[in-house]
Order: C-alpha cells, then structure tokens, then sequence
C-alpha cells in the first residue's frame, strides 16, 4: 500500500511520521493520506474514498472544488494581490461581518484558530480580571498552552461509533 511505504517515509523526517499530532489517526492506527478531494469526498493515496466530516475543518463547508469557490479563488489569484497588506476586501468583510452581527462592533482577523483562540482569551483576562477559563475536553480549541492540556479522548473510549471504522 502506498499509505505504508509515505508513512514509512514521514516517520524518517516528521516527528510522529505526521505535520501535526491531531493528524494521527489512532482509530486507523496511521494518518489519512489524501491524494485529491472532490464535493464530500475524499481520496487517499490507495484509491479508497472517505466522506469528509471535518469539512477541511470548516474551510470546505461547500464542499472540496465548490464552483462558486474556484471562481472566486481565480478571482483573488488573477488580482495579485498579496495577503500581507490590507485591502479593500478585508473592509468589506469586516463591515460585512459587523452588520450580520448585532454585538460584533468591530472585527480582527487572524491566521489560525488557534491565534483567534489565544487572543480571546487574553481578551477576556484583560476585561474580566479573572484568569480561569472554561474549555470542552475532547474538543480542538488551538495550539497553545491555554487550550492543548489533556483536550483528547481516544476514539476506543468514545461513547459514539467512530467515524472512522
């Protein structure tokens, strides 16, 4: 299987033979290779097909390849537009967002969740003064020592089946 011989490869130069540890599926017993992603559907690199859950955890809500979502992608790459400085999109989105939202009186955009996570946290320590937080065990809320301490619970002790048997 191909999956064997990458795995094989990845544990030569990945910690963990994977880019990050959530991608270490530990009901499979190795990492979900995919080789290309269609609608709900993805393809791994044996050719087997699998039905997204995690929506390219949010980023593919539409669907892997959507039409309206290439279109627009071209769009934004035939523009050149480079990501590191403000643009008229990012106001638009912004006042966007802060008319859908009654309370959101203005936004900040940030390059992961795990930063959104991290920056609301300090944000409510700031206005709050307190310094405990609450979090969901078994939930991905970022990679940061507020959020990363014992969050996962094996798929085996999982009172659901597993999406992945």
């Amino acid at each position: 299987m191909k999956r064997d011989e990458l795995y094989a490869r990845a544990r030569q130069s990945l910690p963990g033979g994977v880019c990050a540890s959530t991608r270490l599926n530990t009901a499979l017993g190795h990492p979900l290779y995919v080789e290309r992603a269609e609608g709900s559907q993805l393809f791994d690199v044996d050719g087997n097909a699998y039905l997204d859950m995690s929506c390219g955890h949010g980023a593919a809500l539409l669907g892997h390849g959507h039409p309206a979502v290439r279109a627009a992608l071209h769009e934004a790459a035939d523009l050149g537009v480079c990501c590191a400085s403000d643009t008229i999109h990012h106001v638009e989105l912004a006042e966007q967002i802060c008319a859908l939202i009654a309370s959101a009186e203005r936004v900040r955009f940030t390059n992961s969740g795990s930063e959104a996570t991290l920056h609301a946290i300090r944000l409510c320590r700031a206005a709050t003064g307190r310094d405990r937080i609450v979090r969901f065990t078994g939930h991905f809320h970022g990679y940061h020592e507020h959020t990363f301490i014992g969050g996962h619970v094996p798929a085996d002790q999982l009172d659901h089946p597993s999406a992945y048997r």
